[in-house]
This record gives structure tokens, sequence and C-alpha cells, in this order.
């Protein structure tokens, strides 16, 4: 059976309802032959930051023809725009069938999920009146917000209202917009003392506003549930911890449910237009329920709380290792030879990297078309075995998300754009293992920064070492070592300052390197000349071997070197000097010579207050004299 291909379109993949949601389609198709595509894709009229809008440009790639279908999570999108609005969106984008979770598109091939809010608040609302006696029930609504769900539950906390003879008081609505923050702010323009709170309990649009008036009342010396009670909707791990009665809207199945409809079209068979799903209240402390079984897990949850404090501990370790060697990549080869060996630490199993032929500018709400070319420059599958770090593999995204044979097996990825301000330079795919879905967020953006970092600065490089302009101030003759064929004085003071101050551009910092070989006067004087150049030309090759492409070596004359090396901290210099010690034993007994090369290095730190190249070699000249001193000392 032929692979599906199906994209799902998510505003976060960080957020407990999307990541439940997305739980669920991954349930369902864990033993189908699809591969499944998330887009990371926020509103492209977002506020949250100048450029957030950048990431609608993943919904774009739904287009892809190879994509026999998408899901939608649609609920996120409508807190801030009309159901119109994102239908306006997508049409450009989808062209088979489409299953919305909890809207209902106007699409003629759409279906949806929709949890039955109204059962779920009845048995709450009844439970409240029958159980512990409440007369009056307020509401903290979604209103602030343009969300179809929000005033699916105000319109249920009515019906049940008045189902139970109870008039409805507009002045018991207490407006917010699913933040804990906001209800916050508005108890607290509202309600100024205790006495002021006329309600017993309070039902929320969901569990952050139900924390949200918790800790209000709470400031006003009220105490939950003996004073008033509280209940929330959703059943988010962060109620669960606060012992918050909630209503459990089975978010999972609607994931499940949403990608078995999807199953049965891609099949020929054609579910009902809208999907119900059940949904059930689970009673806590916040109105008095189950408080002394909740007392009596207390000792599983502090283990628990244990073993997410390791977990904690781990995942910013790991966090750390991947901001320290994401910053020593400069040039674009360097960071896939860099992603290969680090993405596996982090639980990234498999990657793709995919750049557009020529980044292109967006606007806030002109987002545009992606490209008709991308090339893949790398890609990775560590399940499979399979490496290849330097592809030249064109393809037309437009067609196909990835090209044949790459990423092709039954699994779940994860898609985010490349952006950088306004510009885009591709996108990359990626399969997450079993970290929690924020932290993969936090790599990600890691990632792009690198990726968008590297694409510059090799730009750049290129440029500033294009032909044209360095043969205008120095010809390659003149700026070439004729025996090590590395840079000599002139051209590496030119090209080593061009390096620092583009580093110093890009916001890095780094290292000027200063070398002298050691004994190469006893080399000369014993096996002559002809011997000292060659331990000269070794030791220029070997310093090839052991610094990066992108680092600016150079032969200042005589046994002298120096080096560039943009992102090299100071801690790695250790590191560099065994290797280079390695290397230079490794020469002697491969070339079966009758005598040893070795170097002492000093080092001097470059950074906007410290950045002239000749300063910076004194300074490390300095350095590496206390070396060769010591080295002297030592024998």
């Amino acid at each position: 059976m032929a692979i599906k291909e199906i994209a799902v379109i998510t505003q976060f993949i960080d957020n407990t309802y999307c990541s439940d949601i997305i739980q669920g389609i991954q349930d369902f198709y864990k033993d189908k032959e699809v591969r499944l595509c998330f887009l990371e894709a926020r509103s492209p009229y977002s506020d949250a930051s100048d450029y957030e809008y950048q990431y609608w440009t993943s919904a774009l790639l739904a287009q892809a023809k190879s994509f026999e279908a998408v899901i939608i999570i649609s609920a996120t999108y409508c807190t801030m725009l009309s159901i119109q609005d994102l239908a306006n969106l997508l049409k450009p984008i989808v062209h088979g069938p489409v299953i919305s979770v909890s809207i209902d598109l106007p699409f003629e091939n759409s279906y949806y999920t929709e949890a039955d809010c109204l059962s779920g608040y009845r048995e709450l609302i009844n439970h409240l009146i029958t159980e512990h006696h409440c007369k009056r029930i307020a509401f903290v609504s979604a209103e602030k917000t343009s969300s179809i769900e929000g005033v699916a539950r105000l319109n249920a906390y009515k019906t049940v209202l008045a189902e139970n003879h109870m008039d409805f008081d507009p002045s018991l609505v207490i407006p917010s917009d699913f933040n804990q923050g906001e209800t916050i702010r508005t108890f607290e323009e509202r309600y100024k003392t205790k006495e002021d709170i006329n309600f017993d309990a309070v039902v929320c649009a969901n569990d952050y506003s139900a924390l949200g008036a918790i800790y209000a009342l709470k400031q006003l010396g009220l105490r939950i549930p003996d004073d008033v009670i509280v209940t929330g909707f959703d059943d988010c791990s962060a109620g669960i911890a606060m012992g918050l009665t909630s209503i459990n809207q089975n978010i999972t199945r609607q994931g499940y449910e949403a990608a078995a409809a999807l199953w049965k079209i891609i099949h020929g068979e054609f579910p009902e237009h809208k999907i119900k799903v059940p949904v059930k209240p689970v009673y806590r402390r916040s109105c008095g329920c189950n408080y002394h079984s909740e007392k009596e897990n207390s000792t599983g949850a502090n283990f628990l709380a244990a073993a997410q404090y390791v977990d904690i501990t781990n995942n910013y370790t790991n966090l750390n290792s991947l901001l320290d060697k994401m910053q020593s990549a400069h040039s674009l080869e360097e960071l896939n030879n860099m992603l290969s060996r680090v993405l596996i630490e982090v639980d990234i199993s498999a990657f793709a990297l995919c750049l557009y032929k020529t980044p292109y500018e967006t606007q806030k709400g002109q987002l545009g078309n992606i490209p008709e070319e991308a090339t893949v420059t790398m890609h990775l599958d560590h399940r499979k075995l399979s490496f290849e770090l330097h592809t030249d593999i064109h393809f037309n995204p437009r067609e196909r998300i990835l090209p044949e044979g790459i990423l092709d097996t039954p699994s779940n990825y994860i898609v985010n754009p490349i952006f950088f301000g306004p510009n885009q330079y591709g996108y990359f795919l990626y399969r997450p293992g079993n970290k929690p879905y924020n932290l993969y967020s936090v790599y990600t953006r890691i990632v792009n920064n690198a990726i968008v970092l590297s694409y510059l600065y090799t730009n750049k490089l290129i440029e500033n070492s294009s032909l044209e302009q360095q043969n205008q101030e120095l010809s390659i003759s003149s700026r070439t070592d004729e025996l090590t064929k590395v840079f000599n004085r002139r051209g590496f003071l030119f090209l080593g300052q061009k390096s620092v101050d583009l580093a110093l551009q890009m916001e890095s910092e780094g290292l000027v390197l200063f070398g002298d070989m050691d004994g190469l006067k006893k080399i000369n004087d014993t096996y002559g000349h002809e011997a000292g150049d060659t331990a000269i030309k070794a030791e220029a090759e070997i310093l090839s071997k052991c610094f990066r492409q992108n680092d600016v070596i150079g032969r200042l004359g005589g046994d002298e070197f120096a080096i560039v090396a943009p992102g090299l901290k100071m801690e790695k210099l250790t590191d560099i000097r065994k290797q280079i010690e390695k290397e230079c034993a490794a020469w002697k007994e491969k070339t079966n010579s009758s005598f040893g090369i070795s170097i002492s290095l000093g080092a001097a730190a470059f950074n906007k207050n410290q950045h002239l190249l000749e300063d910076l070699i004194a300074l490390a000249d300095s350095v590496q004299y206390e070396e060769k001193r010591a080295k002297h000392a030592g024998r």
C-alpha cells in the first residue's frame, strides 16, 4: 500500500489543548501507512511579536499536491479570527477533504468534530445545585474573544439555568478571554472586597479562567470551596494539579475522531458532517469533592514531582548543549555537520532542511505564496541509519513537501518555517521523540536561528571574498603563502579583519590565535632548510585540518601562524591543543620522520570592545610566549 501523506495545520504544538489533539491524531494513525506532517502555523494577524505572522507560511505548505487531505485544529484560530476570516485564509491552501476540530468551516468537502458541551454543563451545574446546594451561579465567559466555542459554552450555561428554573442574571456573567491574567484583572476591576461577591459558585469557560478566578477570590480573602465553588472546562494538567473540578472535553478523543473520519473519506466512505464527542465532568476539591482521596495520593505525587525534577534537569542540560554547539557553527556546511551529531541528543531522530532557491520578503497579512524551487541541503534519519549531509536535491514544494525517497517512512513530522525578520528562507521537518512539545518549540527556535545566521554568514562571506571584490584590493597571488598555501601575512590581516568584523555584525564573538612552532631552528640546523620547509608545510596542513573551513588561517612569516576563529570559545582551546598534538604525532608516525613537530598557541578573545586584528595578534602572541616558556621549563 502506498504511503498516504496528511497535513495537520495547528496554531501551536506546545499548547496543551493542541498537543492533546495531536496525540489523538497520532494514536489513530500509529499503525497506518501514513506520513503525518504537523504544520505549526500561527495566525498571520498575530500581535504576539513583530514577526509572529511568519509562522503562517507553514500552513501554505499544505497546498502541496501530495497531501491527500488536511486536518485543521480550528478552535485556537477562532479566538482571534471569525470563521469566515479563517476560511478565507485556508481557501487558497486546501484542495481536498478538510476535517476541522471544533469549528464548522464553510467548505463543500469539510467535516468537523464538536464537543457536546451542553451535556457536560448540564451534569456539572445539576451537581452544584443538588450536591452543593448552590443558589447563585456565576459564569466567566470568553466573550473578549471571537471564539465560537466560548459562545457555545455561555449558551449552554444559560440553557441549563433555564432547565433548573433559575433566572439568567447578566450581572453574573464575567467577561474574559480564556486567559488567567485577564480573568484576574476583570475580577480586580469588578470586586474590591469579598462582600462584593454575590454568588456561591462560578462556572468558567475554561480551566485557565478558573485558575484566574481562584487566585482573585483568594486575594479577596475567600476560601475555595468553602465560600465559593470554582469549576473549569478542559481538564488541563494545570487544573488537575490544583484540584480543579472541570469538564473533560475528551480533547484527545476529538483528535482521534477527526483522524478516523479523514481515514474513512480517503477510502471512499463518508461520515456524518458533524462528529459529536461526549464530555464528562470530573469532580475534585475546588467544589468540595474527592478531597481525601487526593490527599491519599500525595505520596505518589511527590514521587512524580521528583521524576519531573530529574526530567527538567536533563532537559536543561540538553538545551544548554544545543545552544553551545549551535553557536560554534558558522557556515551552512558546518551547521549541517553539527546537526547530524547533536539532534539525536535532544531526541530528534529525523530531520530534513529545505531552503528556497531565493529567499523572499513577507508583510503582515500579505504572505504571498511559497516559491516553486527549493533544495534539500541535508537530511538524516537515525532509525534508518541514513545520513545525507551535503545533498543538492531540487524540488517544487508546491508539488511535494519533500522529494520522493526522503523521510518517506510512515511517521509523524513537525514542520517549521525558517525566517528572520520579514524574510523567509525555507523550512525544516523533524521527527520528535518523547519529550514535551514545549521543549521541541524551544529546540527548533534555536535551530531556526542557527540556520538563518549560518545562511547569512555563508552568503556574506562569499560576497566579501568574491574574486571581483578581492582582486580589486588584493590579488590571489599576493595574499597566499607560496610554501603552505594558507594566507600570507598581508592576506591574513586583510581577510582576518573582515572575518572579525563580519562575526561582530552577526552578534558573534570568537578568538584570534597566535602560534609559534617549537624547535624549527633545531630542525633547520640538524636536517637542513628543506626539512624545515617540510615541517612548516606539515604544520599548516595540521592547522587547516584542526580548524574549521571558515576559520581564517595565515602564516605570518617563518614559523609563526595565526588563526581567526569566529564563535570559538576560550574553554575549547584545551581540546584544540590536544587535537593538534595528536595530529602532529600521527604525522611523524605516518611519514616515519626523523623529527617531530609541535606548536605553541596563545589566544585572545575578540568582541565589540576589542576587535582590531593586529592588537589581538599581539595579545595572543604574549599568551603564546608564556606557554612556550612553560614548555621549556617542563623539559
